[in-house]
């Protein structure tokens, strides 16, 4: 749209030109009303343009000029973007084509010059004024916005290179740190584990159980904060490794029944018979998610019991489909509140749960890592009935059956077992392990409803093998009806195991006072009760050979595995930074507790040399250690071409947690297992006993 009034520097000697002006002012309101200023030489026409504003200038060339562009060019340089219309005597096609090459809006002569051409002249430049001031506006606004982009960008560089920095300082720091404290860890755990295995005064236990539940507790608090720095939106990465699910329950379990037993808390885990022990998948991801799930219930729990139910939902010939919930008494909340935990950016008023920020955080990041593993995760609530937080995953079947096992567990069949246990939960527990291994069970509440069914038991000539007694029972306790049970001849049938927790743990000595043969300690553990009873059971093979002639039985052949494996030859290397703790003597002191035959080095290079120099059945390797690392000492042992005279030696690498992530990449290096600190005595049995019966000729 042209402005109301066109502002015109009129540059000519003569009037008329301002004569066609005039003419244009008193037509109709078609073309704007020109504001004219009129002067008669180039000179006076710069200081005009100067002072302006103009829209347009008419800028006639002298008739005598021989150069019309170049007069032309030097009044335009010194005028700026002043819009120009060039006016000559007479019309010459050349002229006018190089007065507009030199930037002339267009071209006029004297001799056809009208009112209508002049103002279509007039209008058509000033439209191309404006349009061209609107163009360069925008241009120079585009141009401070990216000016301004380009800073923003810069900035968020430099902030996504701190961020990076900040993020490799602080996993760094994260594990140098888990390194640093579970180095001694890995000497106070197993020792404590060894010296109540000790005989020891009720005060002397109780110290030293503290020590091994406050190292514990120290190692999970470890593991959580290591866990917590490497999850981000970027880093699910999920490791696809051969797994026991029953087995690594059971060291998961050990971890969350401390914060349970902290608060009073009964915890137990019941796994369904049909749930498939073998799977493939990441158990460390296990860990967090059950961690976080549990943390949360025992945090809104004050009294009752916290119980992890795994059950199969759906299976096929290379996949299962699992359940897993944990249940609480706690008071329950609406089902909306609970909903908002697993929202992102969620707000949930206190007291719904106790430290709730802490618990939305660890609820989210069980909810990514559950989605990676392509399956759901939610929360079940109502008020006065508890909370269930459940999820689902899926994962692919090992293709290998627990034939072992199953003939192993011939000798436990049909033998009758008496579970004596206040909880419910506890009864539940045993009776789906008991039942698995073909055992027939029956449950008691307490000691007055136990010694009714042992009597009917007697009197119906089908005794009780054996009777599991949790030590705190109301009223009478387990010890007493241990004792009254023993006082009677009648059930002299009836082997007694006492049931404790780790604190209350009693030693052989006071064991045998009270009438009881063994003692295991809860949470009850598949592996624990089932040596337990295959060892008290074992009544006719005691015995750890077979009669001349004779066939072992089914116990006895469990018995002569025990044996067999303790000949294994057991090189371990384990490398222990100087001032920080005795990592070769704790597991070495182990190894020989359990009875392993066992040679110590404290780097790769000399296990090597070892391993050349003498015929071994394992290897435990830890990964970290001066000059050749675990990984590059298993290479070698692989290598065809290298001098190890067992090419195909099972290696079992020892591990910080805070190299769990990397574990995949061990195993594509040659390293059959992966185990971490602290080391646990029955992850340690169980992964040699994996590997190394195996590998015996």
């Amino acid at each position: 749209m042209l402005p109301e009034q066109i502002r015109i520097l009129l540059v000519d000697d003569g009037v008329e030109t301002a004569g066609h002006l005039a003419q244009l002012a008193a037509q109709d309101k078609i073309f704007p009303e020109p504001e004219l200023s009129h002067v008669k030489d180039a000179q006076a026409a710069v200081k005009a343009a100067l002072a302006g504003p103009f829209d347009v200038a008419l800028f006639a060339i002298p008739e005598n000029e021989d150069t019309p562009a170049s007069y032309f060019t030097q009044f335009k340089e010194r005028v700026g973007d002043l819009p120009i219309i060039p006016l000559l005597k007479n019309q010459n096609a050349s002229v006018f084509k190089t007065l507009m090459d030199a930037g002339a809006e267009d071209c006029l002569s004297f001799d056809q010059i009208t009112p209508p051409l002049l103002a279509r002249s007039l209008c058509f430049t000033v439209a191309q004024k404006q349009h061209r001031d609107k163009v360069n506006a925008l241009t120079d606004k585009v141009q401070e916005t990216n000016i301004a982009l380009d800073r923003a960008v810069s900035r968020v560089n430099q902030l996504q290179k701190i961020d990076n920095a900040a993020r490799i300082a602080r996993d760094e720091f994260f594990t140098k740190l888990c390194q640093e404290v579970c180095t001694p860890l890995n000497g106070i755990i197993p020792m404590a584990s060894m010296l109540l295995e000790t005989e020891l005064n009720f005060e002397q236990r109780d110290l030293v159980q503290t020590i091994s539940s406050s190292a514990d507790a120290l190692m999970l608090i470890i593991s959580d904060m290591l866990d917590m720095s490497k999850l981000n939106e970027d880093d699910c990465d999920l490791a696809v490794v051969d797994f026991d699910l029953r087995t690594t329950l059971e060291e998961i379990n050990n971890l969350l029944s401390l914060k349970s037993r902290d608060k009073g808390l009964n915890y137990a885990c019941l796994i369904e018979s049909e749930v498939p022990s073998f799977v493939r998948g990441d158990p460390t991801r296990f860990r967090q998610i059950l961690t976080h799930l549990v943390g949360v219930a025992v945090d809104s729990t004050n009294r009752g019991e916290v119980v992890l139910n795994i059950s199969l939902e759906d299976e096929d010939d290379e996949r299962a489909y699992i359940r897993f919930a944990v249940n609480d008494t706690a008071e329950g909340v609406s089902q909306q509140t609970l909903d908002q935990l697993f929202k992102e950016n969620s707000e949930v008023e206190p007291p719904v749960l106790s430290d709730v920020d802490d618990q939305t955080a660890g609820l989210l990041i069980a909810k990514r890592l559950v989605e990676a593993m392509g399956g759901q995760i939610g929360g079940l609530s109502e008020p006065g009935s508890g909370n269930t937080f459940w999820f689902t995953v899926i994962l692919e079947k090992q293709l290998i059956e627990d034939v072992a096992a199953g003939d192993i567990a011939l000798t436990l069949q049909n033998e009758r077992v008496l579970v004596v246990d206040h909880s419910a939960t506890v009864r539940q527990t045993c009776e789906m392990m008991l039942q698995a291994w073909n055992c027939r069970f029956e449950g008691a509440i307490d000691a007055t409803s136990a010694l009714a069914i042992l009597q009917q038991a007697v009197e119906n000539s089908d005794p009780f093998s054996l009777a599991l007694i949790d030590m705190q029972l109301p009223r009478v306790g387990g010890k007493e009806l241990g004792r009254i049970i023993t006082r009677e001849g009648k059930y002299r049938e009836t082997d007694l195991i006492l049931m404790t927790t780790p604190i209350h743990r009693c030693n052989a000595v006071e064991l045998k006072n009270f009438g009881f043969c063994k003692n295991i300690t809860k949470p009850i553990r598949r592996k624990q009760l089932f040596d337990t009873l295959v060892m008290v059971l074992n009544r006719e093979s005691r015995a750890l050979l077979p009669e001349p002639g004779g066939t072992p039985s089914v116990a006895t052949a469990y018995f002569m595995h025990e044996v067999n494996k303790l000949k294994l030859r057991i090189l371990i290397a384990e490398h222990t930074p100087e001032g920080t703790g005795p990592d070769q003597q704790t597991t070495g002191k182990m190894m020989g507790k359990l009875g392993y035959k066992i040679d110590v080095v404290d780097n790769g290079l000399k296990a090597i040399r070892a391993l050349i120099a003498a015929d071994y059945d394992l290897v435990l390797m830890d990964v970290a250690m001066p000059e050749m690392d675990g990984v590059q000492a298993a290479q070698i042992i692989r290598d065809p071409n290298s001098e190890v005279r067992n090419h195909d030696l099972p290696v079992i690498a020892i591990m910080d947690p805070a190299l769990k992530q990397d574990e995949k990449q061990y195993l594509d290096a040659g390293i059959s297992d992966c185990i971490t600190k602290p080391t646990d005595p029955d992850q340690l049995v169980a992964a040699i006993d994996k590997w190394g019966m195996d590998a015996m000729p």
